[in-house]
């Protein structure tokens, strides 16, 4: 892991007080990964092995149901990637991760997440609130895809995510944002 990517992953721990050996026996627990596009990083009932942060790419989580994807969200740069149901309880996934663009990724094992939190109570606290963010954001969703129409859920998305919109094929978006292709397509033709 090089000093820029580094900087990154420690962005995603803004509670830890990181010192020159604290960063040192980090750094020592994660490795890097690569992934070519459209490459699984998990299938359903894999076991979940990682705790990823993204350095490069974009990744969709779904799931399969009826034979059909169910988008439940999107990974990029500077994110956190992994199913942490299947991570935490060593269970298999019912979910899949899939390489929208190649994507690279530093990884850490379930043994050395939890060695994170021997290393200083700061990953406890970070621990806590980064739960308590995901219990929101999820609570937050569901909210918009039940009180949201569908060109108010498109219009946030596109003001939350500019960045990778447009890396995203369509029919992934339209999943996502719980509306059909033509939907979508009908109210992005209106955007433009």
């Amino acid at each position: 892991m090089n000093k820029e990517q580094l900087t990154l992953l420690k962005g995603v721990f803004p509670q830890v007080n990181f010192n020159l050996e604290l960063e040192s026996k980090f750094a020592s627990l994660w490795s890097e990964a690569t992934y070519s596009k459209g490459e699984f990083i998990i299938q359903e009932n894999q076991q979940e092995k990682y705790f990823r942060f993204v350095l490069e790419g974009i990744q969709v989580l779904y799931i399969l149901h009826k034979g059909k994807e169910i988008v439940l969200g999107f990974y990029y740069k500077g994110l956190v990637c992994s199913n942490f149901r299947s991570f935490l309880r060593k269970k298999p996934s019912e979910l899949c991760i899939k390489t929208i663009t190649p994507t690279k990724t530093l990884n850490i094992s379930v043994d050395n997440y939890y060695k994170l939190f021997e290393l200083s109570p700061d990953f406890q606290l970070w621990n806590r609130e980064c739960y308590e963010y995901y219990i929101i954001d999820r609570f937050d969703r569901e909210l918009d895809l039940l009180t949201l129409s569908a060109k108010e859920r498109y219009d946030k998305f596109i003001v939350s995510c500019p960045d990778i919109l447009h890396e995203i094929p369509q029919k992934y978006l339209a999943s996502y944002l719980n509306m059909s292709q033509e939907t979508y397509s009908r109210i992005r033709r209106l955007k433009n």
